[in-house]
């Protein structure tokens, strides 16, 4: 798996948001999908690009209109998140259903989005904004959004 795959989910954006991502990976510490020196797969590292993957998933949504990806269950498979069954189940206290398993991994990713949120109100500040329609210009595009009721709803929920 890549670093990047998480960032399928977007139909368009999705090199920029990689590359926003990254940005902030690096800013803030956040692992890698793949640790390099054993090549094996990091669960938090999967969460942290997931959640961001949603994160602006949702804010292209408010921005430009992009239609929601509907994929969760595949998403869940490509992630390869069952793998890590024990991690979930450790997070939540309880036995798990296969049928609650997606819910619980959406919970688990509505987390980290938090404190991905978190992480970049609190270095921004009332720059937020700011930090995701740079995303237009990684893919130079003179795009700017206008302040709509979407977008603004978008900040409200961060």
């Amino acid at each position: 798996m890549k670093n990047n795959t998480p960032f399928n989910i977007l139909d368009s954006y999705n090199k920029e948001s990689y590359t926003l991502y990254k940005f902030a990976q690096s800013f803030f510490g956040y692992p890698n999908i793949i640790v390099s020196d054993d090549e094996y797969e990091d669960i938090e590292g999967k969460l942290y690009a997931t959640a961001f993957a949603y994160l602006m998933q949702d804010f292209l949504e408010a921005s430009v209109q992009m239609y929601p990806y509907e994929g969760w269950e595949e998403l869940i498979n490509i992630m390869e998140f069952k793998e890590d069954i024990d991690f979930f189940i450790k997070r939540s206290n309880s036995n798990i259903e296969n049928d609650e398993f997606s819910e619980l991994v959406w919970d688990v990713i509505q987390d980290y989005k938090k404190i991905i949120v978190t992480d970049i109100k609190n270095l921004f500040e009332n720059k937020a904004l700011s930090f995701f329609t740079s995303i237009f210009k990684l893919a130079d595009d003179d795009y700017t959004p206008e302040l709509s009721l979407e977008i603004l709803g978008f900040m409200d929920e961060l």
